[in-house]
């Protein structure tokens, strides 16, 4: 567990926060029973289709969660225990939310301020979210990290320092938005892409809201491979199929989006359906990636998608109970997996 995080999406159809608020946690259910859970506060609600991915590591990687995290204010902080190294840790969060809008508490930034705390920010909304968090320090990587406030306009760019290797980099990214309701989720839906080794972009196909981003840019030094684009969505359209430029080891690849691990932007704005611009993102064969909303009629859409191809021999898996050891080594690191 303390060597193993899980990235899912989810792609849903609904205006209601209590239906397409998701949250995941993969835990220790006792006796070495591992498990996954996936939580939403309305349980009659339309179908909502998941894709997870658990990768476990013998040594080189080290995990800590929690779950169910109650935001009983704007800023919340979570102890972190032990330390991490901030230059090779990035969070990744989920959660749910007791409201029927989508407004300033279904937007969460989540940024790690110390080495010993991670801080979960939002605006002022309707109901109490609750979020589950992981912070992964992963020994093989270098981080570099950012926040955009104060963010108005259509599209914004941030500067790395380093460049970076564009095909071992993950763009990880969680904001916070001060409006919501029926007509503001086009200006709430953002897609992130790394665009130059030394520049990431972030566009919405509205403005309206002031968000406040932060950004994580997560470059390995091992053997990873990451491959990443983006993809647009015509007005009904609902999945896209993507030939991938080379085969990629199915057992120890996952890919994902956005905000949440699922988002990008969407022209939909009338009402506060997100499921036009959250996806599900499924490797369907070893050259192949598909990518499906749930949402479509009247509305584009175009979501940044990342496929992460872990060092040779990863314990990745859809369901728990592989084990796969290796030792790799290069010149920055040395991981077991």
């Amino acid at each position: 567990m303390s060597k193993s995080f899980m990235v899912f999406s989810a792609a849903v159809d609904h205006n209601s926060s209590m239906c397409t608020q998701i949250r995941g946690n993969l835990y220790d259910a006792g006796s070495g029973d591992i498990r996954i859970d996936f939580e939403r506060y309305e349980s009659t609600c339309p179908a909502a289709d998941i894709r997870y991915y658990v990768a476990e590591f013998s040594s080189g990687v080290s995990v800590q969660r929690g779950t169910k995290v109650e935001l009983t204010s704007d800023t919340i902080n979570v102890p972190l225990s032990p330390t991490v190294d901030t230059g090779k840790s990035f969070p990744l969060i989920s959660g749910f939310i007791s409201s029927s809008t989508h407004d300033g508490n279904d937007f969460i930034e989540a940024e790690i301020t110390a080495n010993n705390n991670l801080q979960l920010r939002k605006n002022t909304g309707t109901g109490t979210a609750k979020i589950d968090w992981q912070v992964i320090e992963y020994g093989c990587s270098a981080v570099q990290k950012n926040t955009i406030s104060g963010w108005a306009s259509a599209s914004t760019t941030a500067t790395l320092s380093p460049s970076v290797d564009l095909s071992k980099s993950w763009l990880i990214y969680s904001y916070k938005t001060d409006s919501g309701g029926d007509t503001t989720m086009a200006e709430n839906m953002v897609r992130g892409r790394i665009t130059a080794s030394n520049e990431l972009t972030f566009d919405r196909d509205e403005t309206g809201s002031t968000i406040d981003l932060t950004w994580y840019l997560v470059k390995f030094t091992d053997d990873t491979k990451v491959k990443h684009s983006t993809e647009d969505f015509a007005a009904g359209d609902g999945q896209e199929n993507i030939t991938l430029s080379s085969s990629i080891n199915l057992a120890s690849t996952m890919a994902l989006g956005g905000m949440y691990m699922r988002g990008g932007k969407s022209t939909h704005d009338s009402d506060d359906t997100p499921g036009y611009g959250w996806f599900t993102f499924d490797l369907t064969a070893d050259d192949s990636l598909q990518i499906t909303r749930n949402a479509s009629t009247g509305a584009a859409a175009d979501v940044g998608w990342f496929v992460i191809e872990f060092a040779p021999s990863t314990a990745l898996y859809r369901s728990v109970g592989t084990d796969a050891t290796e030792l790799i080594d290069d010149a920055d690191c040395t991981v077991e997996i």
